[in-house]
């Protein structure tokens, strides 16, 4: 599970995010290696969650593209609260 905020918690923004890999219902699921998926962070600390399913071994990397300064953080396997990695614009996990 991945959370994306901004790194202003007064800012506001477009961004867009992906995932892709080298060799919860109601949380949107991606697809590895899919299109990027466009969205907004409309008020002020808030966040998105995002789902993805690493379907085989190996490095994968998340990273957020636009004018926005963003924050994404992984969570997991299957929680919102166990956090495994976090970085200033992309994870590579």
């Amino acid at each position: 599970m991945i959370r994306v905020r901004l790194f202003s918690v007064t800012a506001t923004g477009n961004y867009c995010i992906g995932v892709s890999t080298e060799a919860a219902p109601t949380i949107p699921e991606w697809v590895v290696n899919g299109q990027l998926l466009d969205a907004t962070i409309s008020v002020g600390n808030e966040s998105d969650l995002y789902r993805f399913q690493a379907l085989r071994q190996g490095d994968y990397i998340i990273e957020t593209s636009g004018q926005t300064d963003t924050i994404p953080t992984l969570f997991g396997p299957g929680s919102q609260s166990v956090r495994l990695a976090q970085n200033d614009d992309a994870l590579i996990i």
